[in-house]
């Protein structure tokens, strides 16, 4: 997100004669086409300052152990389900019925036995 925003002051910089994008071909009428931009423009530091304290608290937060364990237990229980849907599957395909599989099907689980 920090890399975001440093592109983004690179492309735009600062000041307000810079806050068009190149690439991007310029309005008739030399005004920003909606609020965003009017505020990158008027109000860049106050833009700025906003972004870095969101992404600086987004940070701050950081992810704990026990947000670990919870996706360590969350990822268990989906390989468990995966197992159990290809058992399906394959029972299907034992009594002669066509079910197909998900295209992102976990090649694990299918070449499992």
């Amino acid at each position: 997100m920090i890399d975001t925003l440093n592109r983004w002051l690179q492309v735009y910089g600062s000041t307000p004669s810079r806050l068009h994008a190149p690439e991007v071909a310029p309005t008739p009428c030399r005004h920003p086409a909606d609020s965003h931009r009017h505020a990158c423009k008027f109000f860049p530091n106050v833009v700025r300052a906003r972004l870095y304290e969101e992404v600086k608290s987004i940070y701050q937060a950081g992810l704990t152990v026990a947000d670990d364990d919870a996706q360590g237990r969350l990822e268990e229980r989906l390989l468990e389900l995966e197992h159990k849907e290809e058992a399906y599957i394959r029972q299907a395909a034992a009594e002669d019925k066509s079910i197909p599989r998900r295209a992102d099907a976990n090649p694990a689980v299918l070449l499992a036995d």
